[in-house]
């Protein structure tokens, strides 16, 4: 298989037949980055209900761009698909005991792990699936736009200014120079 959101569809299709998870809501399959991750850098895939669709009926799934092993691509596609089963639920009541019926272990805010017979079931579908038809993409290394600079004057003051300083010290009335070194 050569398309990537085709690939998530069937891998869908599989994680119902191989009962991890009855999704019957229809459910398009996006590659791309979940709200709120390039900030954060956390969130490995998101659900958006069926209400906030134009249509009112069809859930929309994204999987992070840098997420690429099968399995990972199955677990973080089998928790978000426990979204699209408890909408409006969160993390917490609904979706708790969806995803432990699912086989998802640990906080149920990540996709940490799967439950020993989730792993194989993901491990025999990954082989069943193929190779994930996708290249990875990483975050964006976070860019300081803003760097503090010391500034001092002769008789000792010390202040922080993004930009450039013209000013005089109302103390000893020398101006501040930029110091180099972060003292």
């Amino acid at each position: 298989m050569k398309d990537r959101e085709l690939w998530l569809g069937h891998a869908a299709e599989l994680l119902v037949e191989h009962g991890v998870v009855p999704v019957e809501t229809p459910v398009l399959y996006s590659v791309g980055w979940p709200k709120g991750a390039r900030g954060k850098g956390v969130a490995r895939g998101q659900c958006w209900p069926p209400t906030a669709s134009d249509d009112g009926q069809t859930a929309h799934v994204f999987l992070a761009p840098d997420v690429t092993d099968p399995q990972t691509v199955l677990l973080v596609l089998a928790h978000e698909l426990c979204h699209v089963l408890t909408p409006g639920a969160g993390h917490k009541g609904a979706f708790v005991k969806r995803a432990k019926l699912a086989g998802l272990v640990g906080p149920p805010w990540t996709t940490a792990a799967p439950s020993e017979g989730l792993a194989q079931k993901l491990q025999e579908l990954a082989i069943l699936l193929g190779a994930y038809p996708h290249v990875g993409l990483q975050r964006p290394a976070k860019v300081q736009k803003t760097r503090m600079r010391l500034w001092e004057c002769s008789c000792g003051i010390k202040l922080r200014r993004a930009g450039d300083l013209n000013a005089l010290c109302l103390d000893c009335g020398a101006p501040f120079t930029r110091q180099e070194a972060d003292s």
